[in-house]
């Protein structure tokens, strides 16, 4: 007859064989599928007619902007990993800093 906290799904933590650890097995296995929106450039040249009245060649804005956004079920960052080997299995994302996320604005004048 089971007992209460008999049926579950988390294993009995064991020292021999698969204990769900760093060892290899299917436990911890995440899709790392993901869209991520890296690098978005913006750019507007003023009209000749506009630029030509002060006196200047080119006028441009402009805005970049990086690591905007990503969509992922992966619990953490799918494009980073603790070791430098690509193979590692089970390591992908384990306490590394999420990529920065930068904004630049920026005006080019030509005389």
């Amino acid at each position: 007859m089971a007992e209460t906290g008999d049926i579950t799904d988390v294993p009995r933590l064991t020292s021999a064989g698969y204990n769900y650890t760093l060892d290899q097995n299917s436990r911890y296995l995440e899709d790392a599928s993901f869209l991520r929106l890296r690098q978005l450039s913006v750019g507007y040249s003023l009209p000749g007619s506009l630029v030509d009245r002060v006196r200047l060649n080119n006028v441009r804005l402009y805005f970049v902007a990086a690591n905007l956004f990503i969509l992922t079920k992966y619990t953490g960052d799918p494009e980073t990993s603790v070791t430098s080997n690509p193979n590692a299995q089970g390591l992908g994302g384990f306490g590394t800093p999420p990529q920065p996320r930068s904004f630049q604005f920026g005006l080019n004048v030509t005389f």
